[in-house]
C-alpha cells in the first residue's frame, strides 16, 4: 500500500495527476474529465481565465486548436438575447400600436339593408 502522499500536483491541462510521498515514492494517474471547467459557477459566475486581466462573463464556446479552453459563461447568451428581443421587436411592437390608432374604422352597413333610405326617397 502506497505510504500518505506529501506532495499532490495536477498536470496544466487537468489530465494527469502526480503524487511525491514523504518516502520519495512518486505516483502519476491519468485523469479522464472530458468538461471540468463547467459546473454552474462557471456558467453563471464570473470566471478568471488565463491572459484575462480579471474574472469576466465570457461566452466562447470554440477555438483554432485542442489547446483552446472553452469559456461557457451564459450571461451573455441570455442579456444578448433579451437585447436583441427589445432591438427588434419593441419597435415593431410599438409601431404597430402608433398604426393602429391611426387606422380609419368603416362602420358596418345596416341591418336592414338599406329599405329605409329607398323607403324615404319614394
Amino acid at each position: 500500500m502506497p505510504s500518505t502522499p506529501a506532495a499532490i500536483a495536477f498536470a496544466p491541462k487537468s489530465d494527469g495527476l502526480l503524487a511525491a510521498s514523504a518516502d520519495g515514492e512518486i505516483l502519476r494517474w491519468d485523469v479522464h474529465c472530458p468538461y471540468p471547467e463547467v459546473s454552474l459557477r462557471a456558467l453563471f459566475g464570473k470566471v478568471w481565465y488565463e491572459g484575462y486581466e480579471r474574472p469576466a462573463y465570457v461566452w466562447q464556446s470554440t477555438g483554432g486548436s485542442d489547446a483552446f479552453e472553452p469559456k461557457l459563461s451564459l450571461w451573455p447568451l441570455i442579456f444578448g438575447s433579451i437585447f436583441i428581443a427589445f432591438v427588434m421587436f419593441a419597435p415593431e411592437g410599438i409601431w404597430g400600436i402608433l398604426t393602429s390608432r391611426f387606422k380609419t374604422v368603416s362602420k358596418p352597413p345596416d341591418s336592414s339593408g338599406g329599405k329605409e333610405a329607398s323607403d324615404a326617397a319614394a
